[in-house]
């Protein structure tokens, strides 16, 4: 894949992530267990989950094999989660970075059927994290609170 191509795909999910986490600061730290109605996830356990398939598709990118993560909240205060997914954040970032260029375009069949290119994934991961971004937005709004403007 080309490497211009790279470096867009891999700025935009930088400005993605600086994104979420500028949402998931606007929160004050009390609220972090908001959530609107009693089966919906806090806003601590959306914003994990907003990041969780990142942190699935680089461990497939890295391992060969589907490993679905997913993070607990629980016991952890929202200044926690926000470090939990900085880490996650520069993981994701380390394996990215160093995919050589031939990788980018690698088929990887699906759990669920299928198969798409690697980068196919990380268009996935951009959805998946925009999607529930849009959520942590409509939980921040419940709470009086303007979300930070987007980028």
């Amino acid at each position: 894949m080309d490497k211009g191509v790279i470096d867009f795909i891999l700025a935009r999910r930088d400005t993605d992530r600086g994104l979420t986490m500028k949402v998931g600061k606007a929160m004050p730290p009390e609220k972090g267990e908001y959530k609107p109605y009693p089966e919906a996830f806090t806003f601590k356990k959306l914003l994990l989950h907003a990041v969780e398939w990142e942190a699935t598709v680089c461990g497939r990118i890295t391992t060969g094999k589907w490993d679905f993560k997913e993070f607990s909240d629980e016991g952890l205060s929202l200044a926690a989660v926000l470090e939990l997914t900085e880490k996650i954040t520069a993981e994701g970032s380390e394996v990215l970075k160093n995919l050589a260029p031939e990788k980018w375009e690698e088929m990887v069949d699906l759990p669920w059927g299928g198969s798409q290119p690697v980068y196919g994934l990380l268009f996935g991961v951009l959805e998946h994290e925009v999607h529930h971004r849009g959520q942590l937005y409509v939980y921040l709004r419940m709470n009086g609170i303007v979300p930070p403007q987007y980028e």
